[in-house]
This record gives structure tokens, sequence and C-alpha cells, in this order.
């Protein structure tokens, strides 16, 4: 599952690691239907100590992708690209399943903001 996130939202990302992005618990069979496996896309901040976390979150968990391009609200098409883009061109990655997920988890988490 890819998460479009800003470079800043450090306890963001840890709290999906703890949710959706933690092991599945509900048997073999769930695990191979449901991946929980997530990757945060971000671009590049502008604080110096802002990046040097990022870089130490990606090398801890390894599941943090930066784009070369200023993370800005005006971005978000960029990294919606570059999401499509890695899970193209990486390796033995059904591209089309995580696409559906990303869809599926910015719906739900709408609903939960207007609630």
């Amino acid at each position: 599952m890819a998460v479009h996130s800003s470079p800043d939202h450090f306890s963001h990302r840890r709290s999906l690691r703890e949710t959706f992005c933690s092991p599945c618990s509900g048997g073999e069979e769930f695990t191979e239907i449901l991946s929980c496996e997530c990757l945060f896309i971000l671009g590049l901040s502008n604080d110096e100590e802002v990046r040097l976390r990022v870089e130490e979150e990606a090398e801890e968990f390894g599941d943090v992708l930066v784009e070369d391009f200023l993370d800005s609200y005006n971005n978000l098409t960029l990294k919606s690209l570059f999401m499509l883009k890695h899970f193209l061109e990486g390796p033995s990655r059904d591209a089309y399943s995580h696409i559906v997920k990303v869809i599926f988890l910015k719906a739900f988490l709408f609903i939960i903001l207007l609630e």
C-alpha cells in the first residue's frame, strides 16, 4: 500500500506502521489476501533537520521513498506519478493491487475525517 506523506509527519507514519501497515494477524489465508506492506511516498523538505530524520527513518524501516522534488500540496500530482512509476517498474510488484489499496485507504481516511 502506498501512502502519500509529508516529510515532517513522523507521528502519522508511526501510527500507520502500528495499525494499517503492521503484519496481518488473521492467519496465512488472510495474509495472502491482505498485504499489509506500506510504502510512504515523500518529497524533499527545506528543513535540514527534517531531511536528516527522514533519512534515519528510511534506513530504520525501509518503507520510505523520497523523490527529488520539493514536498508541497501543489506537488501531490508528482507524488502520485512517482508512486505509479515505482510500482510499475518495481521488481515483482502487483501495481494494480497496490493502487486499488491506496484508493481504498484514501476513501477510508476521508470517511473517518467526515465523522
